[in-house]
């Protein structure tokens, strides 16, 4: 008896964009195509991390797409039962990063198993903004900052085109996602309109984080924050839950606070923005006004000050500090110099600055790219500093700290 061996036969990959639905394997190949052009170009931009991994494999992204086309067809399930899941829960599987990459990595059957439906839900993140070297420098420190602590929540960067492509590849790498705002956007009427307001550029740029819908729940926090001790139970507040601002706690103070993404929400601001400005010429003016009613709300809005402390303001506050010092999470360093523009021994030397130089020491500066460069020293300008003092953050220990003002006005009046 002849035994003939079965000639092994190729999975066609035929997929008819002008016909996706002809069949049931096109209709698979339709949703994934979907998602991973969603992943890699629209939701989360081309400098997203997943696009940051695959552009350094060089891999092609019509190979990644037929790869998983091949596992999806060929592996587990019926075909039916896969189109019903993808038809019934497209919008959960697209925007989600961790998904999609699963997908990418073992075809599209693995959206049935147990821990896809876990990863689904992981869709509450903190987010930060990055305008320039600078402030990216801050925004890497930030992340490693809340890694150490072990948050579960994933991490989003938004940056503009202040930011150097290899800082842009370092935030990558770092983060969970990234992606590009432009204040400036041609292919957004609603921005152009700023054109005549430019002292609306950086609310603008901030107010973007209301776009982030892939996120059911964020935290928005800027990049000159560091997280010190976990502090993921702030995502059990509602927007727009935010700490009181020292300076006039009838604010809030926005550089840490609860929101919740949506688009309507980000036009209402921007509309709002246009017509009335803000009361500061910055973002904090702006999200006060709109979220007018913050200082009347239940307490729950009203975050303790460990979410949000001044670490430049410490000795405004020594005795509370001594006492209640260990229990802080969030420190916020205000002002207008920031813990980049300075070294771990200057003269703003705290616990909390060292603790920042510490990081960027082990965390970051192995891994920066030559040539890269941000400001470490040069000391803020007389308007930098008359803009703090007037919204109630000048540099109490340096500049502004009392020996030096004293040693201006003796040798003023001689």
């Amino acid at each position: 008896m002849n035994l003939l061996k079965k000639k092994k036969t190729k999975t066609k990959i035929d997929f008819d964009l002008d016909n996706p639905f002809k069949n049931k394997e096109s209709k698979i190949r339709y949703f994934l195509l979907c998602v991973i052009h969603q992943l890699t170009n629209e939701t989360v931009g081309k400098f997203s991390k997943f696009h940051y991994i695959y552009v350094k494999r060089e891999i092609e992204m019509n190979a990644l797409i037929i790869k998983s086309m091949k596992r999806s067809i060929n592996y587990y399930f019926k075909l039916e039962f896969i189109i019903s899941l993808l038809a019934l829960n497209f919008i959960l599987y697209v925007d989600n990063t961790v998904i999609c990459k699963l997908i990418i990595k073992y075809g599209i059957f693995t959206i049935c198993t147990p821990y896809m439906h876990v990863a689904g839900r992981m869709t509450e993140a903190w987010v930060t903004l990055a305008t320039s070297d600078g402030y990216a420098i801050g925004a890497l420190v930030l992340a490693h900052s809340l890694k150490i602590q072990k948050t579960t929540k994933k991490l989003h960067c938004m940056i503009t085109t202040g930011v150097s492509q290899q800082l842009r590849d370092e935030l990558a790498a770092t983060f969970d996602s990234i992606n590009l705002v432009n204040i400036l956007d041609s292919n957004d009427t609603a921005n152009l309109h700023l054109i005549g307001r430019p002292d609306l550029g950086v609310t603008f740029t901030k107010i973007h984080c209301w776009r982030l819908t892939q996120y059911t729940k964020c935290i928005f926090l800027d990049a000159d924050c560091l997280v010190i001790q976990n502090a993921d139970e702030l995502f059990d507040h509602d927007e727009l839950s935010a700490v009181a601002d020292i300076g006039w706690p009838d604010c809030f103070n926005s550089g840490v606070f609860v929101y919740k993404p949506s688009e309507q929400t980000y036009l209402d601001i921007l509309n709002f923005a246009l017509e009335h400005g803000s009361f500061d010429g910055g973002d904090q003016g702006l999200l006060n006004q709109f979220f007018k009613g913050w200082r009347d709300k239940p307490p729950a809005f009203r975050l303790p000050f460990i979410y949000n402390m001044t670490s430049g303001a410490i000795y405004t506050y020594a005795a509370a500090f001594k006492k209640y010092g260990a229990q802080v999470k969030i420190v916020h360093f205000l002002g207008p110099v920031k813990p980049w523009q300075q070294s771990s021994d200057s003269v703003h030397y705290s616990e909390h600055l060292d603790y920042w130089w510490s990081l960027f020491k082990s965390r970051l500066t192995s891994n920066l790219i030559p040539g890269v460069s941000f400001d470490q020293s040069s000391p803020p300008t007389d308007e930098e500093r008359m803009r703090a003092w007037e919204v109630g953050h000048p540099d109490y220990l340096g500049a502004d700290a009392y020996n030096n003002i004293q040693k201006a006005i003796d040798h003023a009046l001689k």
